[in-house]
């Protein structure tokens, strides 16, 4: 199972409420295949400073505590996260640096699927606001770690609990999250059940 990180009571609630705010219900298309009744929009968690702060102050305890010296995930849904954990560190005297990872490589400039200052003594965080079933994780981990970078772990905002964590021990990876599905399973399938009834009753 994900670990969940540690958060201050009086954090949780907040963080759910964030969470929530940014999981919407209809049948959406996964990126992994298949369709799902609810989508946990990433982006906009990201892309909004109040939500993005207090996950990038929670990510980079974690960054700290495993004495990584990046933090990086896969462009675009890390790179929000990224620069936010790397602004903090350098605001508390911690050396981060950050690096992100194309889907594929440029047909101009340089042709890096990393980019990024990492050599055999980087030691790396990979983030990422919401993981599912893991696939993403698992290519980037194993890309960095054929570069001879060592990975210490994986963070994301929500996992959907979807077998990530299990598929990511499966290589020695550690998961780590801020939220899960499980924990808002009753309020979900709550809303899932509301929107067809209302799709029925038109």
């Amino acid at each position: 199972m994900t670990t969940m990180l540690d958060i201050k009571a009086h954090n949780v609630n907040e963080l759910i409420d964030m969470v929530k705010q940014s999981i919407l219900f209809d049948q959406f298309k996964r990126k992994s295949g298949g369709s799902c009744d609810y989508y946990v929009h990433g982006r906009r968690m990201v892309l909004d400073s109040g939500v993005l702060l207090a996950c990038s102050n929670r990510m980079l305890d974690l960054a700290i505590r495993l004495k990584v010296s990046h933090v990086g995930g896969e462009v675009a849904s890390a790179l929000p996260l990224v620069g936010s954990m790397i602004t903090l560190a350098a605001m508390k005297g911690y050396a981060l640096d950050g690096f992100f990872i194309r889907e594929a490589v440029k047909d101009h400039g340089f042709s890096h699927m990393v980019e990024g200052e990492l050599n055999n003594n980087s030691t790396v965080l990979l983030v990422d606001d919401v993981i599912g079933k893991g696939s993403v994780a698992l290519r980037t981990s194993r890309l960095l770690r054929q570069q001879g970078v060592a990975v210490k772990g994986f963070c994301a905002i929500v996992d959907r609990c979807e077998g990530a964590s299990e598929l990511l021990q499966a290589e020695g990876l550690e998961l780590f999250s801020l939220c899960t599905t499980d924990l808002l399973k009753e309020w979900i399938d709550h809303n899932i059940l509301l929107k067809r009834k209302l799709l029925h009753a038109e």
